[in-house]
């Protein structure tokens, strides 16, 4: 898991699946490690309290997909 450009590309010449930091607390979402509740708070935390730069429009989607399966597992 790595947020950095350089690996990232890296990864994708080597056909290695990149997951940044947002795609892995989705997944642990998606595959039930993390309630709908602790998935926003991670993501809020990344936003707030990390040196990554995450834009409004990418968490907003990020929060949005939660939401969306949450509804839809009812």
């Amino acid at each position: 898991m790595t947020d950095d450009l350089d690996a990232r590309q890296q990864a994708n010449e080597l056909d290695l699946e990149v997951h940044g930091s947002l795609g892995v607390v989705l997944a642990a979402y998606a595959d039930g490690r993390l309630v709908a509740a602790d998935a926003r708070t991670k993501i809020r935390a990344l936003e707030r309290e990390s040196t990554l730069y995450l834009s409004d429009p990418l968490v907003r989607r990020a929060l949005d997909r939660i939401d969306r399966e949450e509804s839809d597992g009812d």
